[in-house]
């Protein structure tokens, strides 16, 4: 329940479930919308040692998100368990259907290596059932997702998953490997 901005740089993050997450629950403020994100130079992980132990999901997670810049991290270690294995999840959401303003736009994701993944980055404009701001305007360019779908880390092994409704994404300048799919 803040509107930013928010500083997350240079460090070390371990979590089950997400460990960035921006949204979730839907906010008590009349249109809040957590606004000018900026996560830098992080390391973004969870033991391998997790996998089969104890539940995990998307690591990087936003349902309600403006002016986000994801870049120069080192995201790593995502498996299918709770959710699919998406290294990044953006997306917006409406979670309990009391804020149909939430959004996920104007976020760049740069410079970020994501390795050791289920599969790597699903952009979705509203997966979810309530009205909301479809996400839009994400620019992804210039990183590299490496060993994805590979045991330990299992999942689809899609390196981009883009669904329904999105509105001026750009791509670019990316590269992946070992995707099983």
């Amino acid at each position: 329940n803040g509107p930013g901005p928010y500083l997350i740089k240079n460090n070390h993050i371990e979590g089950g479930h997400q460990a960035v997450f921006f949204g979730g629950a839907d906010p008590s403020i009349t249109n809040l919308s957590p606004s000018d994100i900026t996560v830098i130079g992080n390391h973004i992980t969870r033991p391998a040692s997790w996998s089969g132990v104890w539940q995990t999901k998307t690591i990087i997670e936003t349902k309600n998100a403006r002016r986000m810049l994801l870049e120069g991290n080192l995201i790593e270690n995502v498996w299918a368990s709770g959710q699919v294995g998406f290294a990044l999840l953006l997306k917006s959401e409406n979670q309990n259907g009391t804020a149909p303003w939430s959004q996920s736009t104007d976020i760049t994701v740069r410079y970020n290596r994501i390795r050791n993944a289920g599969s790597g980055i699903n952009l979705a404009s509203n997966p979810g059932s309530y009205p909301v701001v479809k996400a839009a305007r994400i620019a992804i360019y210039d990183n590299t997702i490496e060993n994805i779908g590979i045991s330990p880390f299992v999942g689809d092994g899609i390196p981009l998953q883009l669904l329904g409704g999105l509105s001026d994404v750009i791509v670019a300048h990316n590269s992946w490997s070992n995707a099983g799919n």
